[in-house]
Order: structure tokens, then sequence, then C-alpha cells
């Protein structure tokens, strides 16, 4: 078995700015307690969810126009062929194919930029990749068990968590997508008007601080995109309430299987919230090595195998508990009593591939800004300065409930992650720093990703059983991944690949817990110096009690 150090890197602070090319990091080595000078990858910027978006502008409005198709009668528009049953079945087979497809390869595309926006909280090693699938098995055998075996219902509070997580990320995905539209600019001179005065950016005080897991502050961000990204916070909000609303009423209803518009409404509101976990989820979700990426596939493979070929727990969870974790498409007829109403694309068939995806992006991208960022960044400073604890409840959050974009703020746990102060036009774009960079991993495994999936479909096609997609689609990132880099004679370098931007985040992660573990001690030290104290009062006043008491004998 391999053991993985974990680095931490330092940075020297002074008064004098710093270049970014003078950046120098210490390792510590955890097991001879050696401090050598090695040269890590900095971690690239984070950029404005603004300028993310902005990118693939096209690709966000399509996602969102797509999530339209499964509430689309089919049934009426086809019927003007004069179509037969058999066919009219097979048309909508295609339909349904076709939006799973497309909806699951933008849904990676995207979801892998986004983190890009630097919000990287829950980097995922190699411990956590040989976990995952003993995880994921034991809580698909519970859920099973509770299923098969019992009364009880563990749907309708899975639900309502999923509810709640898929209105917070369908607001964070639609938030920057309404700012750039030609709505944002009239959101914002609503807003002037209310305050009737300019909306202006605040700047960071020594208060604030980056979300835990987070190492970059936003760089380059305009005044213009900060005060439409804001704007668009109620609207978002507004319309991510109505989604799961209508979704939360509809899903419940008892002639569920007994219309067709009610079942079409269900998977309009539960995709539009389950698409918007998968994006929101791989923008936060970074794998720290290609080794953890692969031992995390490879151990997923062997689960979702198992539990579809093997059993029949995958196929009974995903039926009868009803919650946006799946993609969904209801046919042209009302089911047969008894059938489950809807063709599924489980969630995970998304986000692990997705995430593997993004890893093979940032290593295209953590090269890129390693060769150029001289180039990228021409004045470049470098500051790092302590920061004070954020109160545990900050009320100014309530006025950007979906904010992505934090104050640029400096980093409190020491990193190789660089805060750059970058000057850009106030009335102009965000700067979008890694919009050229060459990506062939990625796009190596975006093919990879859709000819698994595409595999997944033909056989599901040809034998008409439900299929493990993770089962085509693992082998077929591997072979692209592996591929590609044998092709670029650059195989030792993919397979000792570790991510600059996980790495930061397990490293904040890790000064967190520390942090939070010295808090608990002093308020442990507190708490027994306040007791003995207090039994010290104790026996001084029954001290004082009996001397008293024997002085009036």
């Amino acid at each position: 078995m391999a053991f993985w150090e974990t680095k931490t890197a330092e940075v020297d602070v002074d008064d004098t700015p710093l270049n970014i090319n003078d950046l120098n990091v210490n390792t510590i080595n955890d097991d001879d307690d050696a401090t050598q000078d090695v040269d890590l990858i900095p971690a690239p910027p984070a950029i404005s969810s603004m300028a993310v978006v902005r990118r693939d502008l096209p690709l966000y409005t399509g996602v969102l126009a797509l999530g339209i198709l499964p509430f689309i009668n089919y049934a009426t528009l086809l019927s003007i062929l004069d179509l037969d049953p058999k066919t009219l079945f097979l048309c909508s087979s295609i339909i349904r194919t076709l939006y799973f497809s497309v909806l699951a390869i933008l849904t990676v595309y995207l979801g892998a930029q986004r983190q890009d926006i630097g919000m990287t909280q829950a980097p995922v090693g190699t411990k956590n990749a040989i976990v995952a699938p003993i995880f994921a098995g034991v809580t698909l055998g519970l859920l099973y068990a509770l299923i098969k075996y019992t009364d009880l219902d563990p749907g309708t509070l899975y639900r309502v968590f999923a509810s709640l997580f898929g209105f917070i990320c369908f607001g964070e995905i639609l938030q920057p997508v309404i700012g750039l539209s030609p709505l944002g600019g009239s959101l914002v001179e609503v807003m002037e008007g209310q305050n009737g005065e300019e909306v202006e950016v605040e700047t960071a005080d020594d208060e604030e601080r980056l979300p835990e897991g987070m190492t970059t502050p936003t760089i380059g961000e305009s005044q213009s995109d900060t005060q439409k990204f804001r704007a668009a916070s109620l609207p978002a909000a507004i319309l991510a309430l109505i989604c799961v609303a209508l979704y939360l009423i509809t899903v419940a209803s008892p002639s569920l299987t007994q219309s067709l518009p009610t079942l079409r409404t269900v998977a309009t509101t539960n995709n539009y919230l389950a698409n918007s976990i998968a994006l929101a989820s791989l923008g936060q979700i970074a794998i720290e090595s290609y080794v953890a990426g692969a031992l995390l596939l490879i151990g997923l493979f062997a689960y979702d195998a198992l539990s579809v070929f093997k059993s029949d727990a995958m196929l009974t969870v995903a039926t009868q508990i009803e919650a946006p974790v799946k993609l969904l498409f209801s046919g042209v007829q009302l089911p047969v009593e008894g059938n489950y109403p809807f063709a599924v694309l489980g969630l995970g068939d998304i986000l692990v591939p997705g995430i593997f995806v993004a890893m093979l992006r940032q290593w295209d991208v953590d090269r890129y800004w390693e060769a150029n960022r001289e180039s990228l960044l021409p004045s470049p400073i470098v500051e790092v300065e302590e920061e004070k604890e954020k109160p545990l409840f900050d009320l100014s959050a309530l006025t950007n409930f979906f904010n992505t974009n934090p104050e640029p703020v400096v980093a409190e746990t020491p990193v190789t992650s660089t805060a750059v102060e970058v000057i850009v036009d106030d009335d102009g774009p965000s700067l979008d720093l890694f919009a050229d960079a060459p990506t062939p991993y990625f796009n190596t495994g975006l093919i990879g990703y859709t000819v698994g999936l595409a595999a997944t479909f033909l056989v599901l096609f040809s034998t008409g059983k439900g299929q493990p997609a993770l089962f085509y689609i693992v082998p077929s990132l591997l072979i692209s991944s592996l591929g590609t880099a044998a092709y670029r004679g650059e195989m030792s370098e993919l397979i000792g690949f570790k991510g600059a931007r996980a790495r930061d985040a397990g490293i904040a992660q890790e000064a967190a817990k520390e942090e939070r573990e010295r808090a608990k001690e002093l308020a442990q030290e507190l708490e027994d110096e306040e007791m003995v104290a207090g039994f010290a009062a104790f026996n001084e006043r029954k001290a004082e009690s009996k001397r008293s008491k024997e002085e009036q004998e």
C-alpha cells in the first residue's frame, strides 16, 4: 500500500511586495521533521464565477432550455406524423436518450470548468477514494433494507434535504446567468434606485475570511460584474424556490402515476434541481491526484456492477425513493400499474466521471498556469496577511445568499496559492485567466465519457435491461486518459500528478481542523479552571461556615 505525505506550504511575509516568480515554498516531511526547499506548483488563482459562466454562456442557456424537454407532450407532436405505437415508442426512446446524453455531457463539461471559481471544499485523497465505494455500498444496503423489510419511509426526509440542497445549487447556477443576461443591468439600476445612489462594491476588512477549504481569493473581478451578480441574487432565489415548491407539491401528489402532466412536471423540476446539484458539486469536489482518481473509479466500477448485476438493490432504491438525485424522463403513455413511470439516469453516473474529468482539466490548467504566469499577470503582487476569526453568524451574508465570489481577502492558512492584485476595467468584463488554456487531457476525457455513455445506452437498447453506466464509462475514461499520456510521452507525469487546488484545500481543511481542536482544548482548559475555582470557592465557603458555627457554639 502506498502512503502519500501531506506537504504544508509556507510563505515568508514581510512588508515588501513580492513578484510571483520570487515565491518560494517549503515542505515539511512528517517522517524525519526535515525541512527542505522544493518547487511546488502554486495553485492557479480563483476567478469570478461571472467570468467562468461568461466563457460558456450559450451552453448554460442551452442547459436551462434543455430542461424544458421533459415537459413537452411528445405524443401530441408525434401524432401529427400518424405513427404506429411501436414507432412512437421508438421515437420517444431516441428523444429521451439524446436528452440524457447531451445533458450529462454538458454538465460534465461545464461543471469541470467551475473549479476555476476556486471553491474547492471537498478534496478527495487516496484514503477517501478507497473508502467511498465501501461507504456507498453500506448506505445502499441500509436504504434497501429499510425499503424491503420495514414499513419505514426513508424517502421523505431524504427528499426534503436533497430539495433544500437543490434550492441552494439552482440559485447558485442561476445567479451569474441572470446577471449576464440583459436583465442584469436593469436589476442594478433597480438597486441603485432603491438605495438612491450608485451601488459600490465593499472592500474586504480584517473580519472577513475565505470560506473553509478555499485557499485563493477571487481576482480580476470587475465592479460591473460584481454589481450584476449581487443584483441577480434575489431573482435567482425566487426562481429556485418556485422550482422546489412545484417539485415537492407534484411529487407528493396521490395522482402522480395517473396523470401525464403531473409526471412531466415532476421530471422537469426534478431535473433542474438535480442538474444544478451536479454542476455545483463538480465545482467544489476536487481529486488530489491521478492515483486517487483511478482508485475511486475502479472502486465505484465494482460497486455499480455488483449493485446492478448481482442484486436488485440499486434498482429498488432508485425507483422507491423520489429525490432530485437522478435525472428523470416520463413516457408518452401512462405506465402500467406497478411499473416505475420514469426512465432514469443516476446523478452518480455524472458526478463520479465528472470529478475525474475535472481532475484531468486541473492537470491541464496547473501546467498552463505554471508556464504562463508572467504573461497572464504582467504585474502581479503577492500579499499574505493574518486574518481574524469570522463571527459564527454573519447577517451580511443574507444579502447575497448564493455568493460564490468571495471578497478579495487573503487566506488564513499559509499555502502556495497566490493572492494577486490585478487591476481591471470596472465597467468591463472580469478577468478570465484560463479561457485560452490548452486542455488536451480534458478534451480526451470528455470523449472517453461520451463513448462510455454511448456504450451504456447501446447495451440498454439491445438488452432492454437497466445497465450500470460506470461499468462502461470507467474503462473508457482510464483508457482515454492513459492513452493520451502515452501518446504525449507524459505517462509518469500524469501518474504522479497531484492537483494544486485540491492540495491547498486539504491543507486549509487540516489547519481549520487543528484550529477547532485548539479552540476546543482551550475551552476545556477554561472550563476546568472554572471548575477548580468553583470547588475552591465552595470549600472556602464551607470552611467559613464551619468556623462561624464553631464560634457561635
